[in-house]
């Protein structure tokens, strides 16, 4: 049996919450949410440290706004 990651139960509620803020005014993070929401139903440790990795982008650049 694989590992799960910690994060598994509330993945998918952080994942569409990013999801919907990248489509209305963050471009730039669509490829990356994208990626993770492929792993939604077999979460691994891995995908643990790259939403952390994301999330911590996000949180780095909230400057960062699509202008139109």
């Amino acid at each position: 049996a694989e590992d799960v990651g910690v994060l598994s139960p509330i993945a998918v509620r952080v994942v569409m919450k990013v999801f919907y803020a990248a489509r209305l005014a963050r471009p730039d993070l669509l490829r990356a949410i994208g990626a993770l929401a492929c792993f939604l139903t077999r979460w691994t440790p891995l995908c643990n440290r790259r939403l952390h990795q994301l999330m911590c982008y996000v949180a780095a650049t909230k400057s960062h706004k699509l202008h139109g």
